[in-house]
């Protein structure tokens, strides 16, 4: 616990624990990481990250408050959406290459909408969604929509996670100003500091998804996108754009909000001047 240069992850401690040369690697890290489990589930241990330490019994009850702490699907929902479009997309509009025009869309997790409406809109289809590993069912709702299905693939602990990041934020912030005892504030200021290290790590985690994600547009699944996490978006995106809007081909030069003003506004009426060659988009 007290020596800062060792790591403990399942794999170090398994190391650690090694007591005989013919010994099965694999099966003895497994055993190690049910112990693992087993012990943060009665609250003897804490994980953060990939990293488990043991606990003192003053942090034994901080952590079984925190642990006891009520906070609703909305909470770590908002939570997971926040990550992942405000810090990982970080974009209100994508570029349409084609036209070098920025497209504002409805940013969606699970169907929730998060944010303002738009007429375009990509849904993130996380791995606790009721319909997650369903794909015909999640296509189907989308189906003819200007949607764009992000489906990320499954990821056992990032529910619980989640749920363990908006607990323990909301434990800080509920205690940080109540006059505790020393070294509770120590183990307070401790929680906060390990919560930001797992926010990294949920955020490192929801990026390898994202780079991973499915994406699908009318039924189709996009191929070819780049492993980038914000680029794989972008590209899927120009294919929603090119399924919402068909006869955006059409438009052969870029438009502005002034040059549109300026061709609806203008003398002269190139449509009905008797000359075929005049007419335009």
């Amino acid at each position: 616990k007290y020596l800062k240069e060792f790591k403990g992850t399942p794999h170090n401690i398994g190391i650690l624990m090694i007591d005989q040369f013919d010994l099965d690697l694999a099966a003895h890290v497994n055993a190690v990481k049910e112990a693992l489990n087993l012990l943060e589930q009665n609250t003897y241990i804490q994980r953060t990250g990939e990293c488990y330490e043991f606990l003192t019994d003053d942090e034994k009850d901080v952590e079984n408050e925190i642990k006891g702490m009520d906070v609703d699907d909305p909470a770590t929902n908002g939570l997971a959406a926040q990550i992942i479009y405000d810090e990982i997309l970080r974009d209100t509009k994508i570029r349409f290459e084609d036209n070098k025009q920025d497209y504002p869309f409805s940013r969606k997790l699970d169907s929730t909408l998060i944010g303002r409406e738009h007429e375009l809109e990509v849904n993130m289809i996380s791995p606790f969604n009721e319909h997650h590993g369903d794909e015909p069912t999640l296509i189907s709702h989308a189906l003819g929509k200007p949607e764009m299905l992000v489906l990320l693939a499954s990821d056992k602990r990032l529910l619980s996670d989640l749920n363990l990041y908006a607990k323990t934020d909301k434990y800080v912030r509920q205690n940080k100003s109540s006059g505790l005892a020393d070294s509770l504030q120590t183990i307070l200021a401790d929680k906060a500091i390990q919560n930001i290290r797992r926010k990294e790590g949920l955020r490192e985690r929801l990026t390898t998804l994202l780079s991973e994600a499915k994406v699908i547009v009318n039924g189709a699944e996009q191929t070819g996108l780049s492993a980038d996490a914000r680029t794989r978006i972008s590209q899927g995106f120009e294919s929603l754009i090119r399924f919402a809007y068909p006869n955006l081909k059409m438009l052969k030069a870029v438009f502005t909000d002034e040059s549109l003003r300026n061709v609806l506004t203008e003398d002269g009426d190139d449509l009905f001047t008797g000359d075929d060659q005049t007419v335009s988009e």
